[in-house]
């Protein structure tokens, strides 16, 4: 996987779980990670941790990965395009 399609596959998506990055991509979701923080440094892709309800966290059995997402920001050429 390279950082070329990593972030055409984001793109492609508009939003997508890290989870769904690793399955498709067969890597560490912690893989995905340090990757995908070069596209939200450059202000192409925004990180989403979704938050973690009342109900939810005290039985630590739930993967993280699929509560954290990104979330293409498309650039003005892009919506110009569409």
């Amino acid at each position: 996987m390279t950082l070329i399609e990593l972030r055409d596959f984001v793109r492609a998506k508009r939003q997508v779980s890290v989870h769904d990055i690793s399955v498709a991509f067969h890597v560490e979701p912690g893989v995905i990670d340090g990757m995908m923080s070069i596209w939200v440094q450059k202000g192409q892709v925004r990180f989403h941790a979704a938050p973690v309800s009342s109900q939810c966290g005290s039985c630590c059995s739930c993967d993280k990965s699929l509560s954290q997402y990104y979330e293409w920001l498309e650039t003005p050429s892009e919506i110009a395009t569409r």
